[in-house]
């Protein structure tokens, strides 16, 4: 198990401290109030992706509390390491669904690409 990442709302805690490009890994989240959920994924380009939520996880209420794993087991899809390098998963808890002014369009995209996306509680991996 990966060290966890906190701030005093969330933890954020990865199932290892280093991947391999293919593995698909998965994170533990733990909202200390209830809130929205957001997970985004920071490559080594700058690139950034919303994973949660996403078109299949549209819903991102979470309860304090309760921990929460991503992908979850029955979760229809799974997060793959595409590239080699430093990756970050950024965690937020907000009280309300808009975060950051991320406007999700599902129809359109399963996961949404977000520029200039730096804040919350972030756990960075390496995959080799």
């Amino acid at each position: 198990m990966a060290t966890p990442v906190s701030n005093e709302a969330l933890s954020l805690t990865s199932d290892k401290n280093a991947y391999k490009v293919g593995d698909t890994p998965v994170s533990t989240v733990l909202a200390k109030k209830s809130c929205f959920l957001t997970l985004v994924n920071l490559d080594d380009k700058g690139t950034a992706t919303v994973l949660l939520p996403n078109k299949f996880q549209q819903h991102n209420k979470v309860k304090a509390g309760q921990e929460i794993q991503f992908p979850g087991q029955k979760a229809p899809f799974q997060f793959r390491m595409q590239d080699k390098g430093f990756e970050q998963v950024i965690a937020t808890c907000s009280e309300s669904a808009d975060v950051d002014g991320i406007k999700n369009n599902f129809a359109k995209e399963a996961l949404t690409t977000v520029p200039n996306f730096t804040r919350g509680v972030a756990g960075a991996v390496q995959a080799d």
